[in-house]
């Protein structure tokens, strides 16, 4: 059943080629789009823009785990082959709606802090526009 109310962040993740990057924490969908300024003399000073280029970035962070199919090796496997994959932006809730883009990766990185658990973050860049999937 799909989701009604508020969202919990913890039910959203992120996915690559249908599997979830392990031990995710925290996940993020940022749409941007270009706005050039085309102002002239006339216009008083005040900015004309058009409507530019539009894009679209995943990112997620978590915990390393080295036993896990889908996270540091696996992602910085993909990132090395420049590998472009399916990345989706999703509850794992039956009904749901989602994002899906085509992307690469464009960063990944890690950190381990002493006596802390050590962390991840990618960031995935779209090529082509996403899809909204509305499921019913």
């Amino acid at each position: 059943m799909a989701t009604t109310g508020v969202v919990n962040g913890s039910d959203l993740l992120v996915y690559i080629d249908g599997n979830a990057i392990g031990y995710s924490t925290s996940c993020s969908i940022s749409f941007t789009q270009d706005n050039p300024v085309v102002t002239s003399k006339d216009d008083d000073k005040w900015a004309k823009r058009l409507q530019g280029n539009r894009d679209v970035s995943i990112s997620t962070d978590g915990y390393i785990a080295l036993d896990a199919d889908y996270n540091l090796e696996y992602l910085y496997e993909l990132m090395e082959a420049q590998t472009g994959v399916t990345v989706r932006y999703s509850t794992n809730t039956s009904g749901d709606g989602y994002f899906q883009v085509a992307a690469v990766i464009s960063s990944l990185n890690a950190d381990a802090p002493d006596n802390e658990g050590a962390t991840f973050s990618v960031e995935f860049e779209s090529n082509g526009a996403p899809e909204l999937i509305q499921l019913t």
